[in-house]
């Protein structure tokens, strides 16, 4: 596992598992191992055989909750994460931020800031902040966001989605040129997180994986590329669109050109370009 050698760590755990099969570890091993490659259903069956085993491991009920948050079951979610903080002494940050994130999912962002503040005070890393951003910003909270934005910037300066935002808060200040320089810098994360999709992809395909695993495994990667190469392309657009409003006519058609590129932006970003391009 240590090596990334996932494969084989799984199949070294399944003999385990059938030989000792009331070790906990070996389960919660196979479990992680299902959860690094987002086979999420898979890994709360392994989280399941963890817990009947021992009702109180804390990182099976975290793990299950993470898992059941990623498939969109909040509500199930919910109930691990809040039975985690009731029992107490560890892992409560990790609770307190996933139980915003759920909540923040279901629009709940009230509940959402609570939780958020009680994550900062234990955790303090680059996700809290990066939510903590979201919840104000649903919540309104423009100056808030940005601070926690920035903040997270400090933990990861590729943190597409802080940018993104950022490229928005300025937006609404009108503050053009800061808006289609972090608008730009999105699109340039988003761009590498699609090539990085690609690339697991292709270690997939080549994997002695089972077929219709690999089947499966490979449909999650496509859809999380194509969205991701969709939310590079807005980005390209709004950087575009920010700095015709800043007046940067050079800028604006470079990054109008990229967004473009993609089929969902061609006519809209085509359109822009002529306006940049019939300014006197």
């Amino acid at each position: 596992m240590s090596r990334g050698n996932l494969l084989e760590a799984e199949g070294n755990f399944l003999k385990a598992a059938d030989a000792v099969p009331e070790s906990p570890q070996v389960w919660v091993s196979l479990a992680s191992i299902a959860f690094a490659a987002e086979e999420f259903e898979r890994s709360i069956d392994f989280y399941d055989r963890t817990l009947a085993l021992m009702p109180d491991y804390r990182e099976a009920i975290l793990g299950k909750a993470i898992s059941l948050t990623y498939l969109g079951r909040n509500t199930e979610a919910m109930t691990l994460l809040r039975q985690l903080v009731n029992l107490g002494e560890w892992l409560i940050g990790e609770s307190h931020f996933w139980l915003a994130w759920n909540q923040h999912d279901l629009g709940d962002n009230a509940s959402a800031a609570e939780n958020i503040q009680q994550a900062k005070s234990r955790l303090g890393n680059g996700e809290v902040f990066s939510l903590a951003e979201l919840i104000d910003l649903d919540l309104g909270d423009d100056e808030g966001a940005r601070t926690n934005f920035f903040e997270a910037l400090k933990f990861n300066a590729a943190d597409a989605d802080a940018l993104f935002h950022l490229g928005l808060i300025f937006a609404r200040r009108q503050a053009w040129d800061k808006s289609g320089e972090y608008y730009e810098k999105a699109a340039s994360v988003y761009e590498a997180q699609a090539r990085a999709l690609k690339d697991k992809a292709d270690e997939i395909k080549a994997s002695p994986l089972p077929e219709a695993r690999k089947t499966k495994l490979l449909q999650r990667k496509t859809l999380q590329t194509e969205k991701t190469l969709l939310t590079a392309a807005t980005s390209s657009y709004d950087a575009a669109a920010s700095y015709f409003n800043a007046g940067a006519s050079a800028k604006a058609v470079v990054c109008a050109l990229k967004a473009a590129a993609h089929p969902a932006l061609k006519e809209k970003a085509g359109a822009l370009v002529q306006k940049i391009k019939s300014e006197p």
